[in-house]
């Protein structure tokens, strides 16, 4: 009986650790993705800011405001997107770490079992 739950406990462990080493694989695609996504994000919001300012010069009679205007507002809209794309990148990032902390409770909790029948069948 007791090496029928202890061969479980080894079979659960096993299965644990696979999951481990498939949210490692998936954080590690999800944190290059996060890094494009972030600098997509600022080289948009440089260009925004640099529009921005052509804007604001511009109404103040040194260029075409209405064109300026566009253009800022075409850029902040892509800056927008950016952010989200990344926020959403960095949503899924967080829910696999929290999976990654039940995943790691459950490991404990499957070694002190483990550890507790060893010493019951010593």
């Amino acid at each position: 009986m007791l090496l029928n739950t202890l061969d479980e406990s080894k079979k659960d462990l096993q299965l644990e650790a696979e999951k481990v080493d498939n949210i490692n694989s998936q954080l590690g695609e999800l944190e290059a993705q996060l890094y494009k996504h972030n600098q997509n994000f600022q080289f948009s919001k440089a260009d925004m800011d640099a529009q921005r300012y052509k804007y604001e010069e511009a109404l103040f009679g040194y260029g075409n405001a209405e064109e300026e205007e566009k253009k800022y507002i075409q850029l902040q809209k892509a800056t927008d997107k950016f952010f989200l794309i990344a926020e959403n990148t960095q949503i899924k990032i967080d829910d696999l770490n929290n999976q990654l902390k039940l995943i790691n409770e459950n490991i404990k909790n499957i070694h002190s079992v483990d550890l507790s029948l060893r010493f019951s069948l010593d």
